[in-house]
């Protein structure tokens, strides 16, 4: 299995689940030394950090049991990454996703943004009935590394056509995003973080509908999902993201050496998430601008919309994947402005060698607080209060230049060796901890990161 986008739950089991009947037993002597190396390997972490012993504790006592189940009926298999990630910008705090309470800080060696370990359970019931459990225990917002569910859902595929999941699955919003945590399934380190890491929901409680059907000389593919989702991130303190219901509709056609895709989606917020504490301020003031301000702001029943266009290309050595996306609310919303996106990623393998360069970027629409508060002192404090509280904290402008290297190993098990050129303006994904006020000056930052699937 090579990089890419990887569309089926099943096919992280890289390395034991493609074996012949008369290698299975080698195929477990693999599995068993690179469990025992990559668990060794978190325990020396661990050693480091006591919050992670109990999450390498609770995957050890998963892996025991599961890893003499794979008897045709339930398939255990595990993935992971260790990262490392070195900058020198003083001050300088690096993440690769706003749910991550900590980030990489200029001059010291940083292992927890791109380290993470998960473990799968595929149960087959027959008659295209299977079942799928998957946790992962990577940094969390609450700045612990407790395990997480992020699938647990029941499929049923009749055939080669259809496909039903209900259950927790993947939220479907870019190529990689179902699969965002197996850094084994796509070529940089870190995948378009200005795209990716913008976002804490990574999963759906709901249910989704495939079709799959040839098209000419290719085969198209329309799927619908719907469900509902919550999310948390780290700004300063814990934070809740608004609850969202969500449906969109994912189309794709493959032809040959090329897949395009597109997706088209909205989320209905049905609360007003860490902003609701702030709308209870400004109502509190007793002052018509303070209640006009929060009107303007409120997220509860609006509808947040996301369109993206994708497209990859595999072509003997060379490989290249691109995406453009748009997503955010109403025009005169100034809490979630219209927020554009863009990356790609090209590589060209030599051997077991993939040298690779990528780029990603995402810019926001600047917006301004539309309430008439003229002629009042009052009016114009409320509106400085909430543009340096909330406006700008929402306010992106990141782009960052990649180049890297990727060696396979062996089927299942890759090295990655990265250099990143971050340039940002306002973001979330780096700050400037001496003064917030300023933006983050551009740095290069290394990585080196090792991944598994088996």
């Amino acid at each position: 299995m090579g990089w890419g986008p990887i569309e089926d739950e099943r096919e992280i089991s890289g390395g034991l689940g493609n074996q012949p009947p008369g290698d299975v037993e080698w195929g477990r002597s693999v599995f068993a030394i690179t469990a025992v190396t990559q668990i060794g390997i978190f325990m020396k972490i661990a050693a480091c950090r006591p919050k992670i012993r109990c999450c390498v504790a609770a995957l050890c006592a998963f892996v025991a049991p599961a890893a003499k189940a794979d008897d045709g009926m339930l398939h255990f298999s595990s993935f992971g990454t260790l990262g490392a990630a070195y900058h020198r910008a003083d001050s300088i705090e690096y993440r690769r996703s706003i749910d991550q309470s900590d980030g990489a800080m200029g001059g010291k060696v940083n292992y927890d943004i791109d380290s993470l370990i998960g473990v799968q359970l595929n149960a087959n019931f027959g008659q295209g009935v299977e079942g799928v459990v998957q946790a992962v225990s990577r940094q969390q917002p609450e700045n612990n590394w407790n395990p997480k569910t992020s699938w647990a859902f029941l499929r049923y595929a009749p055939n080669e056509s259809w496909e039903f999941r209900v259950g927790r699955v993947g939220l479907d919003l870019l190529l990689f995003s179902e699969t965002r945590n197996i850094g084994y399934s796509y070529l940089p380190i870190r995948p378009a973080p200005e795209v990716v890491g913008l976002s804490s929901i990574d999963h759906l409680d709901g249910f989704d509908l495939r079709l799959r059907q040839p098209v000419g000389t290719g085969i198209a593919s329309l799927k619908f999902y719907a469900g509902t989702s919550q999310g948390k991130f780290y700004n300063g303190g814990l934070r809740e993201q608004a609850k969202a219901k969500f449906a969109a509709l994912v189309g794709e056609y493959a032809l040959d050496d090329l897949i395009l895709r597109a997706w088209l989606g909205s989320a209905r917020l049905r609360d007003n998430g860490a902003l609701e504490p702030i709308f209870v301020f400004l109502r509190g003031t007793g002052s018509p601008y303070g209640a006009a301000l929060a009107d303007q702001m409120q997220l509860q029943d609006e509808t947040y919309r996301y369109a993206a266009l994708a497209g990859t290309y595999n072509h003997g050595p060379f490989q290249f994947q691109a995406a453009v996306t748009r997503m955010g609310v109403r025009e005169d919303n100034p809490v979630l402005p219209i927020l554009h996106g863009a990356y790609f990623v090209a590589g060209y393998r030599v051997g077991e060698f993939t040298p690779y360069i990528a780029y990603a970027r995402a810019k926001s629409d600047r917006r301004e607080v539309a309430a008439d508060l003229s002629g009042s002192p009052q009016g114009a404090f409320l509106k400085n209060f909430v543009t340096s509280l909330t406006i700008n904290s929402v306010q992106v402008d990141q782009h960052t230049l990649t180049l890297g290297l990727r060696y396979d190993i062996s089927s299942g098990l890759d090295v990655k060796f990265q250099l990143d050129n971050v340039r940002a303006g306002r973001t979330r994904l780096v700050r400037n901890l001496a003064d917030t006020t300023l933006d983050p000056r551009p740095f290069n930052m290394l990585s080196v990161a090792l991944d598994f699937a088996f």
